[in-house]
């Protein structure tokens, strides 16, 4: 329910997209353990989508995605939260931890993306390469 309320699949039934309906359905499935909704949860709270962001939240769902195992979505995400700080204090390791994962799943292109335009102190970027 959450897929049709958040936007485009609803459209063929003629149910306009409304975020807050969304958030609602996915947050009840992802109470039940639902690695998609959970995942959809995290970037609504992500991106501020109902108006106001709230890393800690997404973080938490990342996170719960990632320990249980279930979805591989998980891994990209957690790795730009470790990277910025959103959420929790930056921390490079887990950040390249977690993308190092995310390569296995889609590829080696990831790795070439990583930390792409960003500036690594140099002691990190060494470790690394």
């Amino acid at each position: 329910m959450g897929g049709i309320y958040s936007g485009g699949e609803g459209d063929e039934w003629g149910i306009k997209p409304d975020i807050q309906e969304a958030q609602k359905w996915y947050g009840q499935a992802a109470k039940q353990g639902d690695s998609d909704a959970q995942i959809a949860l995290g970037k609504i709270y992500y991106s501020g989508a109902t108006g106001r962001t709230d890393y800690a939240k997404a973080l938490a769902l990342f996170t719960q995605v990632e320990n249980d195992g279930t979805n591989s979505r998980s891994t990209m995400p957690l790795s730009w939260m470790y990277y910025n700080g959103l959420g929790t204090a930056p921390d490079c390791d887990k950040a390249w931890s977690y993308y190092k994962k995310a390569s296995r799943y889609v590829g080696k292109k990831v790795e070439e993306k990583i930390f792409l335009g960003k500036k690594v102190e140099e002691k990190i970027f060494k470790k690394y390469f």
